[in-house]
């Protein structure tokens, strides 16, 4: 809609005085207050007093005082106003408006309106329409209305083309009064016995002989787009290229602007501490839109208050693993990246773009990560970024994390035998295979819980030791191996045990003649020992106790170099431990020497006891004699 408007007061007489008096002239109140103004006169031609406001009107009829009162004050653009009437004083219109269509189209018929406010004596007003210089619809005078008070008129006038068209407003006391029209805007009087016209006209409205423009809610932010941090200062400007401004300003939970009359409007905040800002600028108009409304791109940003990688305490290799990317007190988190790097190597992205929050939050972001030994010694590094717009990238980093694996799967191989001998030096060994890193890793051999011994750094995890018991008590053998704050163990029980050795006593015996074997052993003997006798293997005698084997036999000569053994065995608990000792049969046989003194005679001389050989031997030197 178009507006035209015309705003003053006049006085009809010139001896008349506008005596309005309002006690505290300038009244400071705070939004939602109470407030209440006195407005008086000492006129004593008064019709009434009141005041013209968008809250709390007043209209106090024959009396010369009004009170404005409002309980709670939540209109921001009140614009209270005192008004007084008097008995000889006739008052002008306050204000026309002229109103037309957005759009008139050519020959078809639309409605003018004339909107007379705030006149007295409504019973001799006529409104007049122009066209130029031309009156085009006669006068219309609201002879029916006999308020003496201020009231409002709407005149309507059917017209379907033009150029520039006025709307007049005239208070007609009598038909001899002249009628003086001067270019709008315009107020006159003229005064004759006992009669007067006053005229006032409303702004030219121009019509195009063609369809209007639509209107255009022309709001300019500069800058469009705002990135500030939490609690620095902000300013931003806000204006219109129209001129049919009423005023701007802006709507905000922090710092709202309020400038009437004004086309340009400023948001200024010293320190931005509130989140939910949400600033908007508005512009009010005259004309259709007559208020538009532009949201500032507003972006309050914070940096993390820290960023940390939180890892477990050992890594395995070749298990999945959680590395947790923690950032505390950060906004807004759809502008959030939080990026793990191996070195310059991106590992692993997450972004917020759906989460709308705009207040600080903590987001922890954990990442998979399955370590491996080549992993040993790489630094790992939480990044948190901030994309508020192009080229402007903030980034908070963690602390950087060394990667140190590990490989502890296996257990520790304890190698010892179950029996040893006491006083007899034993050898164990512990293994621990696949450990890593390997130059970590500590190795504790105890006998019984006492350290027996300690490696560590080792290239190849292992412990190979001798020992000796002293007693057939059973003894405790464990190997404690270590890594970091991870450890293992394996035991061993070992029984010890005494078995003296055994003694073979065995004579040469001469052929059909007959022999002893004795088996026996020096010290004391077990009771549950055995002593054996073996010729050739097979057990020919045995005892079990400390009496010793003895094997009689009748020297033959088959006998001769075989294997005679004295074996003592003792049995344990889950086994048995066997000592021997072994030697051949000696069987003496006689030979006989025979000398030929020439073709046909020969002598042979048996040799005496003294002389006689081993069977074997025997029968070669008999063989070969002369």
């Amino acid at each position: 809609m178009f507006l035209g408007l015309l705003c003053f007061a006049v006085t009809g007489a010139a001896s008349a005085v506008c005596d309005v008096n309002i006690d505290h002239s300038g009244v400071v109140v705070r939004f939602g207050d109470p407030v209440t103004v006195n407005c008086s006169t000492t006129r004593e031609d008064v019709l009434g007093a009141g005041w013209e406001s968008s809250v709390s009107p007043v209209n106090e009829p024959d009396s010369t005082t009004a009170f404005w009162n409002a309980s709670s004050l939540t209109v921001r653009d009140a614009k209270p106003k005192c008004l007084m009437n008097f008995n000889n004083e006739t008052e002008l219109p306050e204000c026309i408006f002229l109103f037309a269509p957005e759009f008139m189209k050519i020959d078809n018929a639309s409605n003018i309106k004339c909107l007379v406010l705030g006149v007295a004596s409504a019973q001799y007003l006529a409104v007049q329409f122009y066209k130029g210089d031309d009156q085009i619809a006669g006068s219309d005078n609201v002879t029916h209305n006999g308020t003496q008070f201020p009231v409002n008129a709407t005149i309507t006038f059917p017209k379907n083309h033009g150029v520039n068209y006025t709307c007049t407003a005239e208070l007609d006391f009598g038909p001899e009064a002249p009628i003086q029209n001067t270019s709008p805007p315009y107020a006159t009087s003229t005064i004759g016995p006992g009669e007067e016209k006053l005229n006032m006209s409303s702004l030219p409205y121009t019509m195009s002989p063609k369809a209007a423009a639509s209107p255009v809610c022309d709001v300019n932010i500069d800058p469009s787009r705002v990135m500030v941090r939490f609690g620095d200062p902000v300013t931003v400007n806000c204006s219109t290229t129209r001129d049919d401004v009423l005023g701007a300003g802006w709507e905000s939970s922090v710092s709202p602007v309020n400038e009437p009359d004004s086309k340009i409007t400023v948001w200024n905040v010293s320190s931005l501490t509130v989140w939910d800002a949400e600033p908007k600028c508005f512009i009010n108009y005259m004309n259709e839109p007559r208020q538009c409304v532009k949201k500032l791109d507003l972006v309050i940003y914070k940096y993390p208050e820290s960023v940390s990688l939180i890892a477990p305490g050992f890594m395995k290799i070749g298990v999945e693993s959680n590395i947790t990317c923690q950032v505390l007190d950060v906004a807004p988190i759809r502008y959030l990246s939080v990026k793990l790097y191996k070195g310059d190597e991106q590992l692993g992205n997450r972004s917020f773009t759906h989460n709308s929050t705009r207040f600080p939050v903590n987001e922890s972001v954990p990442f998979p990560v399955t370590p491996t030994r080549a992993d040993n010694g790489a630094e790992y590094t939480c990044v948190a970024e901030l994309q508020l717009g192009p080229g402007e990238l903030i980034k908070n980093a963690s602390l950087p994390f060394r990667m140190l694996p590990i490989d502890f799967e296996e257990q520790p191989n304890l190698t010892v035998s179950e029996n040893v001998e006491v006083n007899k030096s034993s050898t164990v060994r512990c293994e621990l295979k696949n450990a890593f890193p390997p130059e970590e890793v500590q190795v504790e051999l105890l006998i019984n819980n006492e350290i027996h011994t300690i490696r560590s750094n080792m290239d190849n995890v292992y412990v190979e030791e001798r020992f000796t018991l002293d007693s057939v008590e059973p003894a405790v053998i464990t190997c404690n191996v270590s890594l970091r704050s991870l450890s293992k163990s394996a035991s061993r029980n070992v029984q010890g045990y005494v078995l003296p050795e055994p003694t073979l006593h065995t004579e040469a015996v001469l052929v059909s003649q007959t022999g002893i074997v004795t088996c026996s052993v020096d010290g004391s003997f077990p009771a549950t020992a055995t002593q054996r006798l073996l010729l050739n293997g097979f057990i020919v005698i045995e005892t079990h106790n400390s009496t010793p084997a003895q094997y009689e036999f009748k020297a033959e000569k088959e006998l001769n170099g075989k294997m005679i053994t004295c074996e003592t065995e003792l049995k344990l608990a889950a086994t048995s431990v066997k000592k021997n000792q072994s030697t051949t049969f000696k069987v003496l046989c006689k030979y006989t020497v025979c000398r030929c003194l020439h073709v046909c005679v020969c002598v042979c001389v048996g040799q005496t006891l003294d002389s006689h050989f081993d069977c074997d031997e025997a029968d070669k030197i008999s063989s070969h004699s002369i």
